[in-house]
């Protein structure tokens, strides 16, 4: 099917989406709207689903149509990318880099790490791709991101893994909550809370949750949301509720919020995080990054 696909018509059929309308979809290429819907209809039909209600005033999205669209919209981005990079400089220090993440590096080892790259190579491109794990590892083999930073990688595929770091495990609460009057926790202290986790990490924090609570008595409700963990976030204080985050995704900019950290039988809750890519990636810009990344794990706990 894809060969017999034009990237043109699903260019336009991006471009109608979002403009809702054939008219200025044909407006931006200079060509008539007629053009862009025989078009569109064509994929359509060679799909066998219809992803646009036509209505006088213009065009609106079906459920399926709208998630095709993001699904093109990110395999369009990517090649941008592949193109982008196809034309920098040979350099390995000014080439482009494809970072994915499921964290945010708002503190701790990655957002040093991330400073210290930009620090060594200034003229370094560096786009980000924040994606849930198992996306990430998609565009890994895929090629469309160079490396991935991510918790507990063993269970995935064949790739490189470096160890980089282990990061402590907070758990995040409203400012009035009961246990916010303490500086750290013990798991046994969070063992009648009330836990709300995003989709991830939050199965990985699920995990862990269970894990150090499961050994011993009884263990916390947990309730997993369909919602990204910066979602789940802003839900404490709506709900009397808790969460756990990792360190790099704990958000200074909230003051409602307190994070704390948990500790362990000997000392404060942490996880490992590893770098992953693909061993026939020949950025030399990735092997910089790598160089960089193995110098700073060296001198992290």
């Amino acid at each position: 099917m894809i060969r017999n696909t034009e990237l043109v018509i699903l260019i336009q059929t991006l471009a109608a989406a979002e403009h809702g309308s054939f008219y200025k979809a044909g407006q931006q290429f200079g060509i008539p709207a007629s053009t862009v819907s025989r078009r569109v209809r064509s994929l359509e039909a060679q799909m066998g689903v219809t992803l646009f209600r036509r209505h006088r005033h213009g065009i609106r999205s079906t459920a399926i149509g709208s998630s095709f669209i993001e699904e093109i919209r990110r395999v369009l981005d990517d090649l941008d990318l592949v193109l982008v990079n196809a034309s920098a400089s040979n350099g390995a220090t000014k080439g482009s880099l494809r970072i994915g993440l499921y964290c945010s590096p708002w503190r701790g080892h990655l957002r040093g790490v991330l400073a210290a790259c930009k620090n060594a190579f200034p003229a370094m491109r560096i786009q980000y791709v924040v994606a849930e794990r198992e996306d990430l590892v998609r565009r890994l083999d895929a090629g469309g991101i160079d490396i991935a930073i991510l918790a507990d990688h063993a269970r995935y595929g064949p790739h490189e893994v470096l160890p980089l770091w282990n990061e402590k495990v907070f758990v995040a609460m409203h400012h009035s909550h009961h246990l916010a009057a303490r500086k750290a926790l013990t798991w046994d202290d969070l063992r009648d809370q009330h836990f709300v986790l995003g989709r991830d990490p939050g199965p990985d924090l699920r995990h862990h949750l269970m894990d150090e609570l499961k050994r011993s008595g009884r263990v916390p409700t947990v309730h997993q949301h369909d919602v990204s963990q910066d979602f789940a976030l802003s839900l404490i204080g709506i709900e009397d509720a808790v969460t756990l985050v990792y360190e790099s995704d704990a958000r200074p900019d909230n003051r409602e919020l307190v994070y704390r950290e948990i500790a362990g039988r000997h000392a404060a809750s942490r996880v490992p995080f590893y770098a992953c890519w693909i061993q026939q990636n020949d950025n030399p810009v990735l092997h910089n990054f790598l160089d960089l990344l193995r110098k700073c794990s060296e001198h992290q706990d």
